[in-house]
């Protein structure tokens, strides 16, 4: 997987946490202003998360085709083609499974920055 990927990835992962400190910071709020623009936030934020949402899913559709592409091809494939298919395969396979290890990462991180700066005793 190449490092576009990863960076969707992340910059999905954290404008998925910026909404959850969006509505985590939405409180009975006594003043009106103060929750209108909150409400503006969120509302640009979930139209910057629908947009990275279908970019995620055409980088998704590009890399099922891709891996299908190779199905297809490791079919009627000589060995030496099939050994490096399989490479190509298992290669995409480990960079797909970093990229998921690098998003959990992120993802754990924002949540306890979030926790850490929640103003609750304990964090919690």
């Amino acid at each position: 997987m190449n490092t576009t990927v990863k960076r969707l990835l992340l910059a999905g992962a954290f404008a998925v946490a910026g909404v959850t400190a969006v509505s985590a910071a939405d409180k009975p709020a006594a003043d009106k202003s103060a929750a209108a623009e909150k409400a503006k936030a969120a509302g640009s934020s979930s139209a910057d998360i629908q947009k990275l949402i279908d970019q995620l899913s055409k980088q998704r559709d590009g890399m099922l085709a891709d891996r299908q592409k190779l199905l297809d091809q490791l079919k009627g494939a000589t060995e030496e083609n099939r050994k490096k298919i399989l490479e190509q395969m298992q290669q995409q396979q480990k960079d797909f499974a970093e990229a998921m290890r690098e998003l959990g990462k992120a993802q754990r991180d924002e949540a306890r920055k979030l926790r850490e700066n929640s103003g609750r005793p304990g964090g919690r």
